[in-house]
């Protein structure tokens, strides 16, 4: 073989040689390419399963093509479920119309990318509110392929926020319904927040009066400045432990209105006093009420003075004719004891009388010999006698014939009820004479050592 030759062989070899060099140096670069093809697989399955958020792919239809682990959790499904819904299954059926037209301009290419908050409905059919962030996907040919959603669940957040709402909602309507207004004095600038309302309760829309302190200071009834300027220097000199004073206020009309003021300041880093925090709060009912009651209060004691000086008057009346009557019953009662004791004088005497001049010869006559007739007129006698004597010595029996009269007036006033002490009243005797008296007529009636009472014998012997 020539040279000619040799060289041309040793050119292929070489050209064969790159040839296998390349090769080699290409299959390297691909199998690089594999590993890192692997590489990013499992970084991308790591990144999808492991995500603290709901991760998704949905082909153009909204049809699950890939769900992580977080997104079955959110909504209570399994993998294999849900990979058998659509986004238009699970979403809440009044967030739906919202998505399907953002995802319309997704594929239109109105827009490359979305974020909404909105509702799911788990399996159970419960809410999950999550902040959805979508994206398409396309091919070489610009044609959509799939939709990637990053899924966040933000449940607690929404309940957090409505909780804040209806907090503020309270807060706002027992501002309103207790007329109480904020104020926050800057107390180096001068500059104060004050609340709307506080503004309008004295008749004032909210530009009409500045945000400073002079401003609202010279609204301050002028007779009630200097306890109010009292009030605050004590708290900001640490004398008192906060700023309250009850004070009256210029309505815009005129007229005034009464708030109740307190407020308690704020201190910096260092301990310097910066800032005075507080509330007004109109009290003009309630001090219109104290005033009607004070009113009312004063007319009540008046009438009560008045009352009682009439009583008073009354009183003394009243107690003139008592003293008048209580002679009246005096004198009233020893008339009734004069006559109560004539009358049994006189019942005694009658019965002594009849004892000894009637009755003696009544029995004389009755133990002689007497006809018929005659006997007939006797015992008429006897009891027109009794008869006669009946309404002073009522019920009383014959037995009583050989009393004395001291005697028979005694019987007479046991009979009637009478103690030991008021016979001896009405009789004019000592309470010793008329227990003698007693005790004789006792004896008489055969009652000494029984035990009889002697009112209740003598009313035995009606």
């Amino acid at each position: 073989m020539d040279d000619q030759g040799q060289r041309r062989l040793l050119e292929e070899l070489e050209q064969l040689r790159r040839r296998l060099v390349h090769a080699e140096a290409a299959e390297d670069r691909r199998r690089q390419a594999e590993l890192a093809l692997r590489d990013g697989e499992e970084l991308f399955r790591a990144t999808f399963e492991q995500a603290a958020a709901g991760i998704c792919h949905a082909d153009p239809q909204g049809n699950y093509l890939r769900v992580n682990q977080r997104m079955c959790e959110m909504l209570g499904f399994t993998r294999e479920e849900l990979l058998n819904l659509s986004f238009q299954k699970v979403v809440h059926p009044d967030d739906l119309e919202e998505g399907v037209r953002l995802t319309g301009k997704l594929l239109s290419g109105e827009i490359d990318s979305y974020c909404s908050e909105k509702r799911y409905l788990t399996k159970t059919g419960a809410e999950v509110w999550a902040n959805r962030t979508v994206s398409l996907v396309r091919d070489e040919a610009g044609r959509p392929k799939y939709f990637i959603s990053l899924i966040e669940d933000i449940t607690e957040r929404k309940k957090a926020e409505k909780a804040l709402r209806e907090s503020e909602q309270r807060y706002a309507l027992a501002v309103e319904a207790g007329k109480v207004g904020v104020w926050d004095w800057n107390l180096k600038s001068g500059e104060i927040y004050l609340d709307p309302l506080l503004k309008s309760l004295l008749g004032y829309e909210d530009q009409e009066i500045a945000n400073h302190i002079d401003a609202w200071a010279g609204l301050v009834h002028k007779d009630d400045r200097a306890a109010v300027r009292q009030a605050s220097g004590a708290h900001l000199s640490g004398a008192a432990p906060r700023f309250a004073v009850v004070h009256r206020m210029c309505h815009k009309n005129g007229g005034v209105r009464w708030f109740q003021t307190s407020g308690n300041v704020v201190k910096d880093a260092e301990g310097v006093p910066g800032r005075m925090v507080g509330t007004h709060t109109d009290i003009s009912e309630r001090k219109e009420a104290e005033e009607e009651l004070k009113k009312h209060r004063n007319q009540l004691e008046e009438l009560v003075k008045q009352r009682t000086a009439e009583l008073q008057q009354k009183n003394q009346e009243l107690t003139a004719q008592a003293h008048k009557l209580a002679e009246l019953n005096a004198a009233l009662k020893v008339l009734l004891e004069q006559r109560e004791k004539d009358r049994n004088e006189i019942e005694a005497k009658i019965i002594t009388n009849l004892t000894k001049l009637v009755y003696p010869y009544l029995e004389k006559l009755q133990s002689t010999r007497l006809d018929d007739d005659q006997k007939m007129l006797l015992d008429i006698a006897w009891i027109n006698i009794k008869e006669v004597t009946s309404p002073f010595i009522p019920n009383l029996a014959t037995t009583l014939i050989n009393f004395t009269p001291r005697e028979i007036e005694v019987s007479n006033l046991v009979a009637k009820g009478k103690t030991n002490k008021e016979m001896a009243e009405v009789l004019n005797l000592s309470v010793r004479s008329v227990e003698f008296h007693r005790d004789n007529i006792r004896k008489k009636l055969g009652l000494r050592k029984k035990k009889i009472n002697l009112r209740t014998y003598l009313d035995s012997l009606a």
